[in-house]
């Protein structure tokens, strides 16, 4: 679901499964999960892929998990459910799903390589890493050597993966590893790998490290990751700082036999001499750690920072922001941010930029804030392009330029931000920085609430279609959508669907369910739906008369800025004659 919600599981199931009913895709797929895992009510897998198969029909979520499940693990021998497998996963690619091209690319990976699939799985992975998938990185880093890659396009794939998520351990410690292991690849290549053999086994510390990479990064010899283990761990025994460092990296790679705890134990032998890098990944390690000590890794991370880590910076200042391992000290934070952003570290851009435009631990500064979201965005942060999108078009510390917006929402778009997508389709509804155009607005609102399961494009959707407003279908159009944004957590389209079940003109008269649907868009918020709520409870439909909750729920409208709910609340905290 698309955001925190305080309505329970069970109000969310009745109405999931009174949407489902009425034909909702979405709400099929929601309640198909919460019957396999037995949310809310008692576990049915036989009923939970009933629902998933009809919501299969329209909704690629859906076909995704169809596919995902008839795939089965990618390491096992390939098996008869594959060709439906990759059938589902591909209807779910072509609607524009980017976790579905990365799982096909998965798929090819797992059958008899032939040089077309291989060309065919990166084709897919790098579709699904242009499309905003971050784990997609992660996977073509896995196989770089199978899909031909050199260790610049690695580097490339891992750093768009941390951009794009930047709580993404696993690609920022796999591009830690890469980062760290390059120059001693370098290097290994100037000697014969014969010469760093006899040097490793006559007890050359340095050889034996390098040796190790080679069997890492399959340089001269055949890629194996137990090797490579066997040199780094001989070598790091010795007192092989190297080494240490690189036993520990290691553990990043999926066949590697080390855990966790024992490459946060060689990290921190590595970190003893104060390098930054080892410093910053015994921190980072201890976080996988079977018992993670807040204090340690931000322990860790603080020497890294004040040796010049970008990353460490970043990461102590949101300790520092949150007390997580350390005292909460707020402004201590912000000058750890703002070190990492002027380190370049997008995440720490976003973070500075939101601390100078909210103002409230440091003197805010609007204009300070663009310029760091600014250089966020043209790093390749969707996140940062979508809030400069936003403060270009509302000209928040910023002279206002449409046009600008526009750009920006479009390559947040690219990247799969589906908030982006659907302030882009407001933009074109509008006119604003491009052309008016209804029918594209209707395109870009459909992919964000069909593909990114956006609510609000469904509910924009609910009352505009190609610009041709008054056909005969239309009026299903209306209800269809706003059934999607219901059951996509909407407020206003829970409000709005509520009024069509409340009057019964568009939509099978419910009292009882239409007050449902505005308790639930009350509790997220939404203004309206307390003033509905009070109506409900004030001429008892959908509910019994009830003179005191009617009053609460005005008061609670008004104070939302509903100006109705004021002297309603009036009449109903008067004295009855």
């Amino acid at each position: 679901m698309s955001r925190t919600s305080p309505v329970s599981d069970a109000d969310w199931m009745a109405i999931y499964r009174r949407l489902a009913e009425d034909g909702d895709a979405e709400a099929m797929y929601v309640l198909s999960l919460w019957l396999r895992e037995g949310r809310a009510v008692r576990r049915d897998p036989v009923t939970a892929d009933r629902w998933l198969r009809r919501a299969a029909a329209t909704l690629p979520a859906a076909q995704l998990e169809i596919g995902v499940r008839a795939r089965g693990d990618v390491d096992s021998p390939p098996t008869a459910s594959q060709p439906v497998a990759r059938r589902w996963l591909r209807r779910a690619a072509e609607a524009g799903v980017p976790d579905a091209w990365r799982e096909l690319g998965v798929m090819e990976l797992s059958l008899p390589r032939t040089p077309g699939l291989v060309a065919s799985a990166r084709r897919m992975l790098e579709k699904a890493l242009r499309f905003g998938d971050s784990e997609a990185g992660v996977r073509l880093a896995g196989k770089f050597k199978t899909l031909g890659a050199d260790l610049d396009e690695v580097e490339g794939w891992l750093a768009r993966s941390v951009i794009l998520d930047d709580d993404e351990s696993f690609a920022l410690g796999l591009l830690t590893a890469i980062r760290v292991a390059k120059p001693f690849l370098s290097r290994l290549a100037t000697q014969p790998l014969s010469t760093w053999r006899l040097l490793a086994e006559a007890g050359d510390l340095d050889a034996q490290t390098y040796l190790g990479y080679a069997y890492q990064y399959g340089q001269g010899v055949p890629r194996e990751v137990k090797a490579a283990e066997t040199w780094f761990e001989r070598s790091a025994r010795a007192g092989g700082r190297d080494a240490r460092l690189a036993l520990a990296l290691v553990v990043w790679v999926h066949d590697s036999s080390v855990d966790f705890d024992g490459a946060a134990f060689w990290s921190a032998l590595a970190a003893k001499d104060g390098d930054p890098v080892a410093l910053f990944v015994a921190g980072w390690l201890d976080r996988w750690c079977s018992r993670p000590s807040p204090r340690k890794i931000a322990g860790w991370w603080r020497a890294a920072a004040e040796k010049g880590h970008p990353e460490a910076a970043h990461w102590l200042g949101r300790c520092l922001m949150f007390g997580r391992g350390v005292p909460k000290d707020t402004a201590a934070a912000v000058r750890w941010l703002r070190r990492a952003a002027e380190f370049g570290v997008p995440g720490a851009q976003i973070w500075y930029a939101e601390i100078l435009d909210e103002g409230e631990f440091v003197r805010r500064d609007r204009r300070a804030a663009t310029r760091w979201l600014t250089l966020a965005a043209q790093a390749g942060s969707p996140d940062a392009q979508l809030k400069l999108g936003v403060r270009l078009h509302e000209g928040t510390g910023v002279r206002r330029d449409d046009r600008a917006s526009t750009r920006w929402y479009r390559r947040a778009a690219a990247s799969g931000d589906r908030f982006a997508t659907s302030n882009l389709g407001l933009c074109c509804r509008n006119g604003h920085g491009v052309r008016r155009h209804e029918g594209r607005a209707s395109v870009l609102f459909r992919r964000a609430a069909v593909v990114g399961l956006n609510g609000r494009a469904a509910w924009q959707l609910s009352w505009g279609f190609d610009g041709q407003v008054g056909r005969p279908d239309d009026r299903d159009q209306e209800v269809f959508w706003l059934r999607r944004g219901a059951a996509l957590m909407e407020p206003e389209a829970l409000c709005s669907l509520g009024v069509l079940h409340h009057n019964g003109k568009r939509a099978p008269m419910d009292r009882p369910f239409a007050v449902k649907l505005y308790r639930a868009a009350a509790k997220l918020g939404n203004g309206w739906a307390h003033y509905l709520l009070g109506l409900s409870y004030r001429d008892g439909e959908g509910v019994s008369k009830d003179r005191r909750r009617a009053r609460a729920w005005f008061a609670k409208a008004a104070a939302l800025g509903v100006r109705k709910a004021i002297p309603a609340e009036r009449v109903m905290s008067a004295k009855p004659a």
